[in-house]
């Protein structure tokens, strides 16, 4: 049977929600900011999304349209900004692991052995009954 240690598969999962929580109590406070390049839109961006809008007084001489299009692409860039600091904070958190794409295959590997082992036990343990059965004659 595959050696499988419980006990250090649990821990590891306590390990990994300790940091998890961590993770989730530093993240509240990531912000991600960009500014236009002139310096008439600047736009805060948070995990629910777009948090702070400054509009310089010189922006409400720009068409509606033009405007409207500055006031996007800040909103992109701060979104971007904060997805990188969020993508910082977690490498940090869990080092090389925090990488989730890593992390599913080690998971789905480790699955698929107590999966195994589960299997193999149930089966060891079906023929033990059917043996106990022909023994005890029912």
């Amino acid at each position: 049977m595959g050696d499988i240690d419980l006990e250090k598969l649990l821990e590891e999962a306590h390990e990994h929600l300790a940091r998890a929580e961590a993770l989730e109590g530093r993240a509240g406070h990531l912000t991600g900011e960009a500014e236009s390049d002139d310096g008439r839109v600047a736009v805060t961006w948070n995990r629910d999304g777009m948090a702070g809008l400054r509009l310089d007084p010189r922006a409400m001489r720009m068409a509606s349209e033009e405007l409207a299009t500055v006031i996007v692409a800040t909103a992109r860039e701060a979104r971007e900004s904060y997805r990188r600091h969020s993508d910082d904070l977690r490498r940090e958190v869990f080092g090389n692991a925090g990488d989730p794409a890593v992390e599913q295959d080690e998971v789905k590997a480790k699955v698929a052995e107590a999966q195994k082992l589960f299997d193999e036990t149930l089966r060891d343990a079906t023929a033990m009954l059917g043996d106990m059965r022909k023994v005890f004659g029912r």
